[in-house]
């Protein structure tokens, strides 16, 4: 039983197929269930197949009898989202005895112990369990109390993980949990540095900027105390357009600037994340 707690971004999807790669080849695991929120059932497909690609895996969706045979169907690994395992937990509880695996992902969507869809994960019989969260503490200790409930229901004194106290329940935690903090696995990362560049706008630019504020800026003083800050920030906002691109001609410093450091940055293997506040095709880099 674990409960894989590293801080978002660390793979911990990843990590967990890797294991059920190298369980499966030693013939420890042949069936596992992988429940996940609906949003990241495709991403665990594209996962399994990157990086398990010898496991067979099925994604229970569609029908109630398309769901059926699915269940029943002999594959390495199944996925299903947590509101479909709560309508068909007792076909999955009950099919071919235990399941060698089940792993939640996003597993504080049990946080609350007295919900549906924990007493359901709970109830499916398994040989191992495992539980992948980043935020294993969320709200409370009854928030840890009720994942722990659900890979080890038994905490190391021999007392139900329900009964323990919020002090003893650091104990509990500790004999399941595995935790990695960015700080800890990333320590060649530089600091952050920040460098402001101020890029000259060109010709046809500059003409349509000095002509747009002065033009604003009268009907401002026009309207006089009826002016509003929306309509100074949409002055502003205009304004930041044509700093992007030029209306007429669609010239732009930036985008020359841009693109020669993209240029130069792709020559040398590296990758960059560009962010711009316009993404359209008028005024986005």
């Amino acid at each position: 039983c674990v409960l894989l707690a590293d801080e978002m971004g660390l793979g911990k999807t990843i990590q967990a197929v890797a294991t059920m790669r190298l369980l499966v080849r030693r013939g420890e695991l042949e069936r596992i269930l992988v429940v996940a929120p609906a949003a990241v059932i495709r991403n665990w497909r594209d996962e399994l197949g990157k990086w398990a690609p010898e496991l067979r895996v099925l994604e229970i969706t569609g029908s109630r009898e398309q769901r059926a045979w699915k269940l029943d169907a002999r594959v390495h690994v199944k996925i299903v989202s947590y509101e479909t395992l709560r309508a068909d937990h007792l076909r999955a509880a009950k099919r071919h005895g235990p399941w060698d695996l089940v792993c939640l992902d996003e597993a504080q969507r049990i946080k609350n112990i007295a919900s549906a869809i924990s007493g359901v994960v709970r109830s499916i019989a398994s040989r191992r369990r495992w539980a992948l969260t980043g935020t294993p503490l969320e709200n409370s200790v009854d928030d840890l109390r009720s994942i722990l409930s659900f890979l080890r229901p038994i905490g190391p004194d021999g007392r139900k993980v329900v009964d323990i106290s919020d002090r003893g329940i650091g104990s509990a935690c500790g004999d399941v949990q595995l935790r990695r903090k960015k700080s800890e696995v990333l320590p060649d990362l530089p600091p952050k540095m920040v460098t402001e560049l101020f890029v000259p706008l060109c010709r046809r630019q500059r003409e349509e900027y000095d002509m747009l504020l002065s033009v604003g800026v009268d009907e401002l003083r026009q309207k006089g105390a009826a002016a509003t800050v929306t309509d100074v920030l949409a002055l502003i906002t205009r304004l930041k357009q044509i700093c992007n691109f030029s209306t007429v001609g669609g010239c732009s410093s930036k985008l020359e600037d841009v693109a020669a450091r993209l240029a130069a940055l792709r020559g040398e293997g590296h990758k960059a994340l560009v962010f711009s506040q316009f993404t359209n095709e008028i005024n986005g880099v």
